[in-house]
């Protein structure tokens, strides 16, 4: 699997997890989650990803964003969309960011 995080890296450093936050909280990077096409930066992914089955999404192993995202600052990037008047199609709250990106 690319592109893909260790969220153990994340959770074990605040100023790990503030480059993460740093680099998808931009209204750049959420477009292009929302259009599919995102990518997190080389320097903070990792070599290798376990994806655990059966049982998917309801494994914690398989939601690698969970407890890293910063939702204020999504928030404020929501209403700078709104503000523009643009929207996100895919994309339409807090909880909807964090499916996306696993």
């Amino acid at each position: 699997m690319e592109n893909q995080i260790d969220p153990k890296r994340f959770r074990d450093s605040a100023s790990e997890r503030l480059a993460l936050n740093d680099a998808v909280m931009t209204l750049d990077f959420l477009r292009d989650l929302d259009n599919g096409r995102a990518f997190i930066p080389e320097q903070l992914t990792t070599s290798e990803a376990i994806s655990i089955s059966p049982g998917g999404q309801t494994r914690t192993r398989n939601r690698p964003f969970d407890d890293l995202m910063d939702e204020r600052r999504f928030q404020q990037l929501m209403a700078q969309f709104r503000a523009r008047g643009q929207r996100l199609l895919t994309i339409a709250s807090f909880e909807g960011l964090r499916g996306a990106a696993q």
